[in-house]
């Protein structure tokens, strides 16, 4: 998840290029911690021996199909940048840095 959008929305009809995450990818962010989370205690709760976190288990399960379906609906609003070509360089640049 940790992808770095860089745009801010700043009206409903333009889009201002900043050097931080926009207040949906933080939602993103943060949810995809927690789903994470969740996962990690479903993994570990279900490999206890004396299997009893059953409804722990399945609370989190619950919790994990709400988290995803709320990162799916947040991808939808995320926004969308267009770069122009002298920012589309800079946006390659940052892609390859951000790959090493």
């Amino acid at each position: 998840m940790g992808e770095h959008c860089g745009t801010k929305l700043t009206d409903h009809e333009s889009m201002t290029w900043i050097d931080e995450d926009c207040r949906i990818c933080q939602d993103i962010q943060t949810k995809a911690r927690r789903l994470r989370k969740e996962r990690e205690n479903i993994t570990r709760w279900k490999n206890d021996s004396r299997n009893s976190f059953r409804a722990s288990i399945e609370k989190a399960e619950r919790e994990s199909e709400v988290l995803e379906e709320q990162i799916r609906d947040l991808e939808q609003k995320r926004p969308r940048a267009r770069l122009s070509p002298s920012q589309h360089s800079l946006g390659e640049l940052k892609l390859k840095l951000l790959a090493h």
